[in-house]
């Protein structure tokens, strides 16, 4: 292993630590920690220095704002269009009964 992935495993190991400090002092009885080696990260995503490391979070994290976004957007909006609908077609008192 090479110094920048000794580096890397060690800025993982600090990282998982201290998020596991913060579940413990807020009384979080399940959480995960990050799984992959700096050895996997190499191997699976080219990852091999911290700053790299920092990237690829960076870019997950921007990802998953993407799909959280869109799903509280255009699917909540898609949902409330097709209950408006049905209320409109299906009953024609209180809308409240089909919900």
């Amino acid at each position: 292993m090479n110094n920048d992935l000794i580096a890397l495993q060690a800025y993982i190991d600090n990282m998982n630590a201290e998020h596991d400090a913060r579940m413990r002092k807020f009384g979080a009885t399940f959480w995960t920690s990050f799984a992959l080696t700096a050895e996997e990260m190499f191997k699976e995503y080219k990852v091999g220095t911290i700053d790299q490391f920092k990237d690829w979070l960076r870019e997950i994290d921007e990802q998953e704002a993407r799909k959280e976004s869109y799903y509280d957007s255009d699917y909540d909006q898609a949902l409330i269009d097709a209950k408006e609908d049905r209320k409109a077609s299906l009953y024609d008192g209180d809308f409240n009964y089909y919900y």
